[in-house]
């Protein structure tokens, strides 16, 4: 059956693909059903069958196949911009606002636990990615030390992230992403700023300044872009030796993946079956 997965069934998948909903029940984008079908499932099982096993593959223009995508978003902002954001924004947020201008990171994916975050390595584990993995994100060593002090005083009030809003009374609650990105438009509003959202833009940018050099050397080096299919982008020679080392890890964990998963289904054919079986039930 491998050898029968061909434009007309990926295809059919693709439109069944299309009619499942996100987690949150909105319709997926182009761009997810373009990376989940094709990149990380379709094209690498029919490149390992064709390579390992030597089954004969169909041949696929997947460029044809591919649903279009919206060009990327780019927005920065000059240094004043991020000034009157931050300055109009609650005095407790800003550290947030800090992080994400360091690290370009998702909104979600900035409100982590307190035990993703490992000290001794200097090291935060995001698990609430867009794309369903895990990432480790160095952190700068100022960092880390901001991070113990507010772990340990999350801990203390029993709060689960180090993220924290002192009140009038002294007591402690959790800031939530959901307040931060309503504190951050607000913000945005009143310092003047048009054409940009409360927390996504402030990624693009991150990555942005990384690539040109706008950020200093050191922190360019340290901070983690998630944009694109790649999930990173390093400026300087440590961290781009690092994010290789990574890479190369996650990607031998990904062919031993397929392997695994071949195997598990006895043959290619059998694996291959499982989506054209689907695709064909969709069609008919």
């Amino acid at each position: 059956l491998v050898s029968e997965i061909g434009p007309k069934v990926i295809q059919a998948a693709i439109q069944a693909r299309r009619l499942e909903p996100s987690r949150r029940g909105r319709p997926l984008s182009n761009a997810t059903i373009n990376r989940d079908l094709i990149d990380q499932t379709l094209r690498p099982m029919l490149r390992f069958a064709a390579h390992n096993l030597e089954i004969p593959i169909r041949q696929i223009v997947w460029r044809e196949l591919r649903l279009p995508e919206p060009r990327g978003r780019t927005r920065t902002f000059k240094a004043q911009e991020l000034a009157a954001w931050r300055a109009n924004l609650p005095v407790w947020h800003r550290p947030v606002f800090d992080f994400f201008v360091r690290y370009g990171v998702r909104l979600r994916e900035a409100f982590f636990h307190c035990d993703a975050v490992n000290l001794e390595r200097g090291e935060v584990v995001l698990r609430t990615r867009k794309v369903g993995d895990d990432h480790v994100l160095p952190l700068l060593p100022e960092d880390v030390s901001d991070l113990a002090a507010r772990i340990a005083r999350a801990r203390a009030a029993g709060i689960d992230t180090p993220w924290l809003r002192q009140m009038k009374d002294g007591s402690l609650r959790p800031i939530t992403y959901g307040g931060f990105a309503w504190a951050s438009r607000k913000a945005l509003d009143k310092a003047g700023i048009e054409d940009a959202r409360p927390a996504h833009d402030l990624r693009h940018h991150a990555a942005t300044a990384g690539r040109t050099g706008a950020v200093d050397a050191r922190r360019a080096g340290r901070a983690v872009r998630t944009l694109g299919r790649t999930g990173l982008a390093r400026t300087d020679a440590v961290g781009a030796a690092r994010h290789a080392g990574r890479l190369n890890a996650e990607r031998r964990r990904g062919t031993v993946g397929v392997r695994a998963a071949l195997v598990a289904r006895g043959t290619a054919a059998a694996a291959a079956a499982h989506l054209a079986r689907r695709a064909l039930r969709v069609r008919h």
